[in-house]
């Protein structure tokens, strides 16, 4: 996997598949995670799961069977958009979108004063520039907290933008 980078969109997976006689399959959609209030474009999407330990420790499409068995597991952090989206999904170019959303870098002092129509605005902007205009590939976000009112003001400055969301998960974003 690339480094995630703390600003900026960093792919995941370029959601190009191979078919049985070598040739390639472009990718079919964009997914792309939008983190929160204080949040990382790559912490925000970790969590722990449990994992078979040894051998098995390979993951299987059906998580359930982790569940119901009665094995010995081993907790880990995982990157779910890299581990678990990209098997699951394979057709599609999955990134990141980091920006400053820290409220705060010590004792009572503000870190950005960047505001949502400058942080909509800017992510439009790179949008557009990294993922091209010829492009014309469906967008899904998924976004948490702050970064939900920053990508539907996004949406709402950039043309480009509306014309290619086809769907938008909220986590925890007030509205």
């Amino acid at each position: 996997m690339a480094q995630v980078r703390r600003e900026g969109l960093s792919l995941i997976s370029n959601g190009i598949t191979k078919r049985p006689d070598g040739s390639e399959v472009p990718p079919v959609v964009d997914i792309i995670f939008v983190h929160g209030l204080n949040g990382h474009p790559e912490n925000t999407w970790r969590g722990e799961t449990g994992r078979p330990s040894g051998e098995k420790a390979k993951r299987s499409c059906n998580i359930m069977k982790f569940w119901s068995k009665k094995r010995e597991t081993v907790s880990q952090k995982v990157f779910w958009p890299h581990v678990f989206l990209r098997e699951d999904i394979k057709n599609a170019r999955i990134f990141t979108y980091g920006y400053n959303a820290n409220v705060a870098e010590g004792f009572l002092k503000g870190s950005n004063q960047n505001n949502i129509y400058n942080h909509g605005r800017d992510l439009a902007a790179k949008f557009q520039r990294e993922l091209g205009e010829d492009n014309h590939y469906p967008i899904i976000f998924v976004v948490h907290s702050l970064g939900g009112i920053i990508v539907k003001d996004a949406i709402h400055q950039s043309r480009f933008l509306r014309e290619r969301t086809k769907l938008v998960v909220f986590f925890g974003t007030p509205h």
